[in-house]
């Protein structure tokens, strides 16, 4: 069953409340969240006979509260709720969507397990898109009284900036925002770099956004991302109403390089199994570090761009896309890699030994 929530970061739930019971969304076999699952692993042509999943009550709790539009716009019954858990990697995690029908914009939400999450609210007015972000815990009790402002987007503009001699793979760079907790797609979320290495990025909504640029060298990496005044350190926009910029993008042509072959006990070359580069543990929340590619017909994987750091580098038989950025993943099956330190501009080899996943048959607690 999927649970609903929406909210604002000035709120939460810290009063105790007696809630109510009900069913929230759950994991094979019985996690409340995605990091306490257990992975299902199907080899090809095998047949499983049963997959149990054990629904179970839990307290749960309303969420009640307002959409504001601070513009004039046409009606509220098309605007939707999309929501996710905080914190979790897995993009498609979307706890529910609610479409907002009261005709004052008000709505009331059950059935809401504790935990931190981020809403984004979107709707289309006269061919335009417009949305909003906002996170919010829930913890013992009902939430009220929750806003949820939408407002045009801001333009944000910047520069793009190159440490060596600039290095494209086509015509033109582009940088682009994505959502950092849902897969709603952004208006003002791409801009293509012009000849003098400015860029607009147009009517950017309120919310939390990871910054990449496309159309640069493999051996390129972004080297520091700023907004106005500050350095982000995560490549981590928090856009907000009233602020826009600049945001100024240096890009190093000194990547790192790293390449070897993936092989199995019998050292011989595996084919299509996932070699990642993971960085050392105290930058690991830096998703922009990690690199992955699938083994080639010759087991071969090649890494270009890697940022200077340390890093562990695996190879894993039935991994799951992405599953190496859950740290209880890695605390499990990350003691096995290969350990590496670059610096700009290295070029180094390391051949990997495939891993066996040590909780194939493992179950969440």
């Amino acid at each position: 069953m999927w649970n609903r929530v929406i909210g604002d970061r000035e709120f939460s739930s810290s009063e105790k409340s007696s809630g109510e019971r009900g069913y929230a969304k759950i994991y094979y076999p019985n996690a409340l969240q995605a990091a306490n699952a257990s992975s299902v692993y199907v080899q090809e042509g095998e047949e499983i006979p049963s997959v149990d999943i054990f629904m179970k009550e839990v307290t749960v709790y309303r969420v009640r509260g307002k959409v504001q539009y601070l513009f004039p716009h046409h009606g509220t019954g098309d605007t939707q709720l999309a929501v996710t858990r905080r914190g979790e990697t897995t993009g498609w995690d979307f706890v529910g969507v609610q479409v907002v029908v009261k005709a004052d914009s008000s709505f009331e939400i059950p059935e809401l397990a504790p935990g931190e999450y981020t809403v984004t609210a979107f709707f289309s007015d006269q061919g335009k898109f417009y949305s909003t972000q906002e996170d919010v815990d829930v913890v013992n009790s009902d939430v009220d009284c929750l806003i949820l402002a939408i407002a045009p987007g801001v333009d944000i503009p910047g520069h793009l900036f190159w440490d060596g001699k600039p290095s494209l793979e086509g015509e033109r760079a582009t940088v682009y925002l994505a959502p950092e907790e849902s897969n709603v797609i952004v208006q003002g979320g791409e801009a293509h770099v012009d000849e003098n290495t400015q860029f607009t990025l147009k009517d950017v909504p309120q919310g939390t956004f990871r910054i990449s640029v496309d159309g640069i060298s493999k051996d390129c990496y972004i080297k520091e991302v700023q907004f106005g005044e500050i350095v982000l350190p995560d490549h981590v926009l928090h856009a907000k109403r009233g602020i826009t910029g600049p945001l100024d993008i240096t890009i190093s042509t000194k990547g790192a390089r790293l390449q070897g072959v993936v092989v199995n006990d019998e050292s011989l070359p595996v084919a299509g199994v996932w070699a990642v580069a993971v960085p050392e543990e105290s930058k690991r929340s830096l998703r922009y570090l990690y690199k992955s590619m699938t083994s080639d017909q010759y087991g071969h994987y090649d890494f270009r761009g890697l940022a200077p750091g340390k890093y562990m580098i695996f190879a894993w038989d039935g991994v799951a896309p992405g599953e190496w950025e859950d740290p209880e993943f890695l605390k499990t099956n990350g003691a096995k890699g290969v350990t590496v330190e670059m610096s700009d501009g290295d070029k180094k080899s390391a051949d990997l030994q495939l891993i066996q996943l040590e909780n194939k048959t493992s179950q969440a607690e």
